[in-house]
């Protein structure tokens, strides 16, 4: 029993020790806290993409010391000359924690193309940006391509019976000469084109192909016609500039009320088959919605 007694001293000896060094390490534990030496200035964001539709691009900045009005100048990089940057500086009011830069710029700008990317970089004076903040940005903006139903396109002299001689004729918003026809040649297949200063169109979101062996190539549209014995026929687009020409074009390139073109096309037949001179189909506004 005695070295039992003794036993359990000790261990309450080396327990209270071991409370008392553990409270002197606690009380010398050190806490650090952090003093910004700037106005800890950020872009909200290092990156974004926006759409041109219209409306001005903002892009938020922020700070983390707000007890003083403060102004950054900033600049920006635009390759293309499609902005403006309507804030060359923005300001922080006393007390605000978050600032707008604004870009401007105009759709009906020639150089400003649907479906075309247009990067941008804002930045300002890195001595006010925060330790884990960025003061560059990398924007991008593209305008997108909507398609809004605005006449009728006719087949004047068609080369086969298709289903049907006129087709829908879509425009792009915020453009005067991105046009889409829909069910082409009486198919499911839609043409998307954009017209060029001197009248010629050039297609969008196809690739040139060429059938089989054969010298023929374009841009191949199924059609709704099936040729007895011999199977489906399809067209081939010839590429441009020489295989899609306008004429009769208001401004800006514009389809207009009795616009016309024509469509130079090779035929081919789904079993092999082909026609190899090169045919000339006439197409024509008939309507404007």
């Amino acid at each position: 029993m005695k070295i039992m007694k003794t036993n359990i001293r000790n261990i309450f000896s080396l327990s209270l020790v071991s409370v008392l060094l553990f409270a002197f390490s606690s009380c010398k534990e050190e806490h650090y806290n952090y003093t910004p030496t700037n106005e800890c200035v950020s872009f909200a964001s290092p990156r974004g993409s926006y759409d041109l539709d219209g409306n001005n691009i903002e892009v938020a900045i922020a700070r983390g010391v707000a007890d003083e009005e403060l102004t950054v100048d900033l600049s920006m990089v635009d390759t293309n000359n499609v902005y403006t940057l309507e804030t060359p500086s923005i300001t922080f009011a006393k007390g605000a924690t978050t600032a707008t830069a604004i870009l401007s710029y105009s759709i009906s700008d020639p150089k400003v193309k649907p479906a075309t990317v247009y990067a941008f970089t804002l930045s300002f004076d890195d001595s006010v940006v925060s330790p884990a903040g960025s003061f560059s940005f990398s924007g991008s903006a593209s305008m997108p391509l909507v398609w809004e139903d605005y006449g009728t396109i006719t087949l004047t002299d068609p080369g086969w019976a298709y289903a049907t001689n006129d087709y829908v004729l879509q425009k792009a918003d915020y453009t005067t000469n991105y046009f889409r026809i829909k069910n082409m040649f009486g198919s499911d297949d839609d043409l998307s084109f954009y017209i060029d200063d001197d009248g010629y169109s050039h297609v969008l979101d196809r690739e040139v192909s060429t059938f089989g062996s054969t010298s023929i190539s374009g841009y191949q549209i199924p059609t709704s016609y099936t040729y007895p014995e011999y199977g489906q026929v399809s067209c081939w687009l010839y590429p441009e500039p020489e295989g899609f020409p306008w004429s009769d074009l208001g401004d800006g390139n514009k389809i207009v009320l009795n616009s016309k073109a024509m469509l130079y096309i090779h035929y081919t037949l789904a079993d092999g088959h082909y026609l190899s001179s090169l045919y000339a189909e006439p197409i024509a506004c008939t309507s404007v919605d």
